[in-house]
């Protein structure tokens, strides 16, 4: 699964569900205990561990601002022109 970071929801349903989290490192977690496994990836600190800019792009990280830039004018700024 991957995800933008562990929130607190995320921990909550996991500890409802009985799940053991353990660190991989990196920004990978493994969720266990469950019928099966399941593998988290944490998109902000992977994509800066492994200096991955593709999955930068669907991160929250320092680059979400570059993705706002780079859609282009937004309506109001399409009428003004």
């Amino acid at each position: 699964m991957i995800v933008p970071s562990r929130t607190p929801t995320l921990l909550k349903d996991a500890k409802d569900n009985g799940l053991d989290w353990s660190d991989l490192g990196g920004g990978y977690w493994e969720l266990a205990s469950g019928p099966f496994t399941l593998y988290v990836a944490e998109i902000d600190i992977v994509a800066e561990r492994e200096d991955d800019d593709l999955l930068r792009l669907f991160g929250q990280g320092k680059n979400a601002r570059w993705r706002l830039d780079a859609s282009g004018p937004n309506k109001s700024e399409r009428r003004r022109r």
